[in-house]
């Protein structure tokens, strides 16, 4: 009915006290010095380290994976919902401070909160896309690689998409090609 969760909080601890937590400092994502060509032809792949979506996989999983030693050695993106930096602040902020530079943090679960964009009335796109670009801007996120939506998006969907996703959305859609300003997504 036109809304989002974040869902799984059993064994998610002291919500209350962590989100009390304010902090003075923006969170900073890892990004390129430039940007960078992509050659036709290429295989690119993306080593996409989630479900961290939801409060009880970020308070109990995510820190077992973060403290692996050889962390750091490879590019990961940390998909994380950006929708917990009210949830667990605190917690957010560790992982943005402690970050080696490849670390990068992407949304989880479609983007800020489990929605399929493709069941958005074209009326409430607008406060969607709002709620969207202003939790990706607190957590300086511009990817959103897991979008959930199996019956695949219009091109009106993907124009609302990326105005918060700026550098790149990936679907689960099967056997759908999107077509926007002459980039085909497939």
């Amino acid at each position: 009915y036109n809304g989002f969760h974040n869902t799984c909080i059993d064994a998610a601890y002291n919500e209350s006290f962590h989100g009390m937590y304010e902090s003075a400092k923006a969170l900073e994502n890892n990004r390129p010095d430039e940007y960078i060509d992509l050659e036709k032809g290429v295989v690119y792949i993306c080593f996409f380290m989630g479900d961290y979506d939801s409060t009880h996989p970020v308070y109990r999983y995510l820190k077992t994976a973060w403290d692996d030693p050889r962390r750091g050695e490879i590019p990961f993106a940390w998909a994380i919902n950006p929708n917990l930096i009210d949830t667990y602040p605190d917690l957010i902020e560790y992982y943005y401070e402690t970050a080696t530079p490849n670390d990068y943090f992407v949304s989880d679960a479609s983007a800020a909160g489990y929605f399929m964009p493709s069941r958005v009335p074209d009326e409430l796109w607008p406060l969607i896309a709002q709620h969207n670009i202003e939790y990706f801007e607190r957590a300086d996120m511009s990817i959103a690689p897991m979008v959930l939506d199996n019956q695949g998006m219009d091109a009106d969907d993907l124009k609302w998409m990326i105005k918060f996703a700026k550098d790149g959305i990936a679907t689960v859609a099967q056997n759908k090609t999107y077509l926007y300003e002459d980039t085909v997504v497939t």
